[in-house]
């Protein structure tokens, strides 16, 4: 969406404590796995909305919009980590925004707005935060548990 967002859950505070608790390597990566989990609702929600054909497609041997929705690995380090739920198909931002239809100089009309990406992200902000509190705590569990001596 290209806009970064800091989203704060119930609970949060206390796994960044567990968080840093772990070593530096892991960090990122636990952030970076939950925040994947936690995109997968938006991932599916805005392909469903995108599938919607209104139309002959142009070049049907193409991928699909809708097929084209990802979710995409930015950086990360020992504090931070960046998701993204998108598309690289360099159309998608005119079918979510809408754009004046032109033909050599002539402005024709304007073709409607057909929102997939915000809306999907509007529609599960809680469920995007539940999942991603839910995975981040049991990867912290799961890397202490790793991390802890053997009992003998």
């Amino acid at each position: 969406m290209g806009d970064s967002m800091k989203m704060e859950f119930k609970g949060g505070k206390q796994l960044e404590r567990a968080l840093l608790q772990l070593p530096k390597e892991l960090r990122g990566e636990i952030l970076q796995q939950s925040l994947v989990a936690g995109a997968e609702p938006v991932r599916t929600d805005a392909a469903s909305r995108a599938r919607t054909r209104r139309g002959p497609r142009r070049r049907p041997e193409t991928i699909t919009l809708a097929d084209s929705i990802k979710t995409f690995l930015g950086e990360k380090d020992a504090t931070h980590a960046v998701v993204d739920v998108g598309t690289k198909k360099p159309h998608a931002h005119l079918v979510e925004f809408g754009h004046r239809k032109v033909v050599g100089d002539q402005t024709l009309g304007q073709v409607p707005a057909y929102p997939f990406l915000r809306p999907a992200f509007d529609e599960n902000k809680e469920e995007v935060l539940q999942r991603t509190g839910e995975v981040m705590g049991k990867e912290i569990e799961t890397a202490f548990r790793r991390l802890a001596p053997q009992e003998r």
